[in-house]
């Protein structure tokens, strides 16, 4: 894939720190990731966080998070395929 789309990615939501974000985990090809968003990212049912998908390859996905990730440092992460869908409009 060549061009961004805004997909949903699933992932666990917990309270974050202050009002207005959250606290989420992301299960990535190479491990967990987390990182605090707001909360207008999450879903209803707090299980997905809206996000760019920027790329696809060999059965992964690969997205821009919203901010930096606490153990890498990055916003980018790889996904199965099976952990995002379209994003709600």
């Amino acid at each position: 894939m060549n061009t961004t789309s805004t997909v949903q990615i699933k992932c666990e939501i917990a309270e974050g720190m202050f009002a207005g974000e959250f606290a989420a985990t992301i299960h990535g090809v190479d491990g967990n990731v987390s990182l605090f968003v707001d909360e207008v990212l999450v879903s209803q049912d707090r299980r997905w966080l809206r996000v760019t998908q920027v790329g696809d390859a060999n059965g992964h996905t690969r997205v821009l998070l919203p901010s930096e990730a606490f153990e890498t440092g990055s916003r980018w992460v790889d996904l199965s395929n099976d952990n995002v869908r379209p994003a709600e409009r």
